[in-house]
């Protein structure tokens, strides 16, 4: 049987029902559905709000990549808020005990992205779905349509929940526990730094093996 323990950064569909079940009080596991950055549109393909429809892996939570984004910066996708993303994730109902494993509809897209953020906010118990969406249904495994029900709601809370956050209001108590992790992100400053003097590249969401660090 597979195990969320796994120290390696990539989870393959065959396990992901042995040990991960949304809902199920009993199990320190969740499934995250990435969305946003991949539509071309700016903002989640989800039902309702783009009129579309969407397939997810049945009991997957949605993650808005572009709704959580930094609402004080014109620049699109960039890294939210601390307390913005802490409150994002206590509306979904994640713990700072569960393990996540986030996919999108792409296969490695807004996934990593996701993957990233929660390690810039000190969760590391988190792997991104191999193969993501395509994969799992090339296994023949079952999906569902997002456009009714649970997930619907939830966005929409979510999405209230940030934009009370980015305009200073009072919200719900959030008991998911986060701590900014500054060397994981690059300013602008940096980056420029390396394109001009190292003669390098920046990659957005680059994890390097050797010293496991993350930049953008």
């Amino acid at each position: 049987m597979h195990s969320l323990r796994s120290r390696r950064d990539l989870f393959a569909s065959d396990g992901i029902r042995d040990v991960v079940r949304v809902g199920d009080g009993g199990r320190d596991s969740a499934l995250v559905g990435a969305w946003g950055c991949e539509d071309g549109r700016g903002g989640a393909t989800l039902g309702g709000r783009h009129g579309g429809q969407v397939a997810r892996i049945p009991g997957a939570l949605f993650f808005d990549v572009v709704g959580i984004s930094d609402r004080a910066s014109n620049l699109p996708h960039l890294l939210s808020k601390e307390e913005a993303f802490a409150a994002t994730v206590s509306a979904l109902g994640i713990q700072n005990k569960d393990g996540l494993v986030v996919y999108d509809g792409k296969g490695i897209f807004s996934a990593a992205r996701v993957w990233w953020m929660f390690r810039a906010f000190r969760h590391e118990r988190v792997w991104v779905l191999d193969g993501g969406l395509p994969q799992w249904r090339a296994t023949r495994f079952d999906v569902e349509s997002g456009a009714s029900g649970d997930p619907i709601l939830n966005a929409s809370i979510v999405s209230e929940v940030v934009e009370k956050v980015y305009k200073g209001q009072a919200v719900a108590p959030i008991p998911f526990q986060t701590k900014y992790q500054p060397h994981l992100v690059w300013t602008l400053e940096q980056c420029l730094a390396v394109l001009f003097f190292v003669g390098g590249f920046c990659v957005g969401d680059l994890y390097s093996e050797s010293d496991d660090k993350t930049w953008v």
